[in-house]
This record gives structure tokens, C-alpha cells and sequence, in this order.
């Protein structure tokens, strides 16, 4: 129990602090909270293991309350649906285009840059899945024999990188309705996209979930055929 309490409070404090580093930064995109919060727990976890405490081996483990919590709060996402259905329906086929476009495309030049690098075929399908919510990507490596812990950093290094340069790049080539934004950051940035889909309006919020739903379900197909071409 006690580890478990300082799990939770390292990563409280984390967060909280990347939190404070971001308002202090105007907001900027590079120091976004949940960047900050990753750099933070990782340093004071590298301390203690110089130090020579156990903690740092232990520390996924004993948080595994706030990954329960995450799967748990992925639920909430319901309510932006709800609330923009009707608008979600009539653009419903063409969500569902893009994001099997953008679903191959991503994985595709995944697979094809680890395949290039030499990687065992389990490494390689567990890169794929990095555009997946992590909560449906340790499921999806789960059910087929690939490392959960490979597929959660690809997916977590994918959702930091992808929210701190997402919208500039949108930006820089004319993208500015809301649903396209919302819908990039829910195929590209998965969690990470939802959330700062919220942040800029529920429209936008709906059509980041339905991405990242249909690219999590369109992967928890298509893995085992991809393993079964690289094995």
C-alpha cells in the first residue's frame, strides 16, 4: 500500500508540476502538461535508482490504479458523441475513409521503418499499433503474443510527439475547422488528441473520439494478418 501511494503521488506531482511549467509558458505546445510530467517522473525515478531504491523497477506496477482509472475515464468521451450525433452521422462514411487511409499510412511506414531496422516480427507489429489509445493497445498486443511494453512507449512516445507538433503542421498548410483538427488528433494522437480536442471544442472532441475508435478497431483486425505476413 504504501508504494502504491507514492506511485500515485510522484505522478500527482509530475503531472502537477508539468501543469504549472505549461500555464508559466503561456500554454506552449512544447511544454505541454503531460511532457513535462513524463521528463519529471523520469528524472526523479533515475534519481532514486542511483541511489540505489528498488521504487523504480516497481513503479509501473504499483500505478496501476491510474492505468485502470485511464481505461475508465475513456469512457467519458461518450458525452461529446451524444451531444454532436447528428453531425457525427451525416459525415460518418467519410470519417470512416480518412481514417482507413491515414490508419494504412501510418502503419504501413511503421512497419516498413522497423522492418528496415532489423526488428524480430513481434517488435515490429507492436511498433504498428503506435496510433492505438494505449488502453486498446494492451489489449490488442495481448491477444496476439506481442510485447505490451514496446506497444504502450510506441504509442505513448506517438501521443507526446504528435500533440506538441500536430497543430502547427495543420496550421501551416490551412487546416483550421475544427471537426478536421479534432478528427487528426483523434487518428494521429489517440488519448493525447481527445483531450486537446476538448479542449478546443466538444465538436471537435466528437470527431477526435470516432478517430481514434475506428483506428483502434481497424488494428485489433488487421494485427494478426500482419503477423502472420512477417512470421
Amino acid at each position: 500500500m504504501s508504494l502504491m501511494l507514492a506511485a500515485l503521488a510522484l505522478s500527482v506531482t509530475a503531472y502537477l508540476l508539468g501543469v504549472f511549467v505549461n500555464r508559466a509558458a503561456h500554454e506552449s505546445p512544447l511544454l505541454h502538461p503531460v511532457v513535462v510530467a513524463t521528463f519529471a517522473a523520469v528524472a526523479m525515478l533515475l534519481a532514486l535508482n542511483l541511489f540505489g531504491h528498488p521504487f523504480a523497477g516497481t513503479y509501473l506496477e504499483e500505478n496501476a490504479i491510474l492505468i485502470e482509472g485511464l481505461m475508465l475515464g475513456i469512457t467519458a468521451f461518450a458525452l461529446p458523441l451524444i451531444d454532436n450525433a447528428r453531425r457525427l452521422i451525416r459525415d460518418l462514411l467519410g470519417i470512416f475513409a480518412v481514417t482507413a487511409l491515414a490508419g494504412i499510412a501510418i502503419g504501413g511506414t511503421s512497419l516498413l521503418i522497423a522492418y528496415a531496422f532489423g526488428l524480430p516480427a513481434e517488435a515490429i507489429a507492436a511498433i504498428g499499433i503506435r496510433s492505438v489509445t494505449n488502453p486498446m493497445a494492451a489489449v490488442i498486443a495481448a491477444a496476439n503474443g506481442i510485447s505490451v511494453e514496446i506497444a504502450m512507449l510506441s504509442v505513448f512516445v506517438t501521443g507526446m510527439i504528435g500533440i506538441v507538433i500536430s497543430e502547427k503542421l495543420l496550421s501551416w498548410i490551412g487546416v483550421t475547422d475544427e471537426r478536421r483538427v479534432g478528427l487528426m488528433l483523434g487518428i494521429t494522437c489517440h488519448t493525447f488528441g481527445v483531450v486537446r480536442a476538448l479542449e478546443i471544442s466538444p465538436l471537435s472532441a466528437a470527431y477526435a473520439t470516432v478517430g481514434m475508435i475506428v483506428t483502434g478497431l481497424l488494428y485489433a483486425f488487421s494485427v494478426p494478418w500482419i503477423l502472420a505476413l512477417l512470421t
